[in-house]
């Protein structure tokens, strides 16, 4: 039996190892992908059960928590509105309204006001790793050291 309507997702340690679980019968094994890491991220798998599934391989180094809030980015002077799209603890992905000419390799700053109770402000210093249209990802620069509000709202919340 496939299940199409949702697939399962695991993260890829270090090691390129991934531990998959079947939704079916909860069995476990690990798994090596150190293969598919520059190419395939969705993997079919069929369990010793007979349920088969698909199983979103997640490379990233840390969750990314989807956002919607609003904050500033600062690039050579030029200072915008932005919308938060997600964040981790090592960068974020956000929107520009307006055509842009910001490029992969250049540094700046946000300005955030994190959508929790306290309204915690964040400031970061990043660079620009990607751009696809009005959609940036940065990583931040000084992500060594986490700022203690973001690592309270990065923590999971009960659905």
């Amino acid at each position: 039996m496939t299940d199409t309507r949702k697939s399962e997702k695991t993260y890829v340690r270090e090691d390129n190892k991934a531990t998959i679980i079947c939704p079916e019968c909860g069995l476990s094994r690990h798994i090596s992908v150190a293969g598919l890491r520059d190419k395939k991220h969705r993997i079919k798998v069929r369990c010793s059960c007979g349920y088969t599934f698909e199983l979103n391989l997640e490379f990233r180094r840390n969750f990314r928590k989807k956002t919607d809030f609003p904050g500033n980015c600062t690039f050579e002077k030029d200072t915008r509105n932005i919308r938060v799209i997600d964040l981790s603890i090592s960068g974020a992905c956000f929107e520009v309204r307006s055509p842009h000419d910001i490029k992969p390799g250049m540094e700046g700053e946000l300005l955030l006001t994190l959508d929790n109770r306290k309204m915690s402000s964040l400031y970061r210093k990043v660079v620009i790793r990607t751009v696809n249209g009005n959609r940036i990802g940065c990583e931040f620069l000084d992500s060594n050291t986490p700022s203690r509000e973001l690592g309270f709202y990065m923590m999971p919340t009960p659905d």
